[in-house]
């Protein structure tokens, strides 16, 4: 394999994870805001953190991904199911270090690093993936496009993933993972099998309806367990929003809006 073939093949692993994470994070921290909401550099050790603890993701996804090739859908199912699994377990296990989740393992910006941490796992899954396609012979530029979508469709589910189990764990601070993230992570798996069973037209369809669905699962994500995040305290009886001071806002100590008040967790 060449140099150039693995240049590329990083460059597609880490560019869309790279892009969604300045796209998400960068309306909480500075300059965008006079303070930044969360710690950058905790953000980073997250998603670089995130591409070795990846590994295991990529191997059981190259193994399924070799399942659907050769039509072996039993096994197929079962490396779904391992996956799934195994990525709700190293997710579990992050939470649990101090750093990112906080003594009480209930830290309000626990999302932000979960999220870094999901992408890191996209750039692993992707790189091992684009190197196997890429080891089968020379890509044209359609194939080398289809590679792109995945890898798009891999950080979108793997940020979502890693966001939504930042919030859940707020709330269940234990080793069991977030329905929601085994149900859609599953579905996220169901919907690339065409691209490796070869179906025409369906594959391309699929990769764009994964898109669509994750960005509006992180747009979402992103309203209900970020921005409630945006609101920090301040002296007095006002708080700031994304750096701006609101008039009539509630006083410190209080719950966000839209934030049960046991819903807290630990205080930023």
């Amino acid at each position: 394999m060449t140099t150039f073939t693995f240049s590329l093949a990083a460059l597609l692993a880490l560019a869309p994870a790279g892009f969604l994470l300045y796209l998400v994070l960068d309306p909480y921290s500075e300059p965008k805001v006079s303070e930044s909401v969360f710690e950058e550099r905790k953000a980073l050790m997250a998603f670089v953190g995130g591409i070795p603890a990846g590994i295991p993701l990529a191997i059981i996804f190259l193994l399924y991904a070799d399942s659907l090739e050769t039509l072996s859908l039993g096994s197929a199912v079962l490396y779904l199911a391992l996956f799934v699994v195994v990525a709700a377990l190293e997710r579990s296990v992050f939470l649990r270090l101090k750093t990112f989740g906080g003594r009480d393992g209930r830290d309000r910006r626990s999302p932000f690093y979960t999220f870094a941490f999901g992408g890191g796992n996209a750039v692993a899954i992707l790189l091992a993936a684009a190197l196997s396609a890429f080891a089968q012979g020379p890509l044209g530029a359609y194939e080398v496009l289809l590679v792109l979508g995945l890898s798009i469709d891999l950080a979108l589910v793997e940020g979502w993933a890693g966001l939504r189990m930042g919030r859940y764990h707020r709330t269940h601070p234990s080793f069991l993972p977030a329905p929601p993230v085994l149900a859609f992570e599953a579905l996220a798996l169901v919907l690339l099998a065409p691209l490796y069973l070869g179906f025409l037209y369906v594959r391309e369809a699929l990769l764009l309806a994964i898109l669509v669905l994750f960005a509006v699962l992180l747009r979402r994500e992103d309203r209900l367990a970020l921005r409630p995040l945006g609101y920090l305290p301040t002296t007095g009886d006002q708080e700031r929003r994304f750096g701006r001071r609101l008039p009539g806002a509630p006083p410190p100590g209080s719950p966000p809006p839209g934030e049960e008040p046991e819903d807290r967790g630990s205080p930023p």
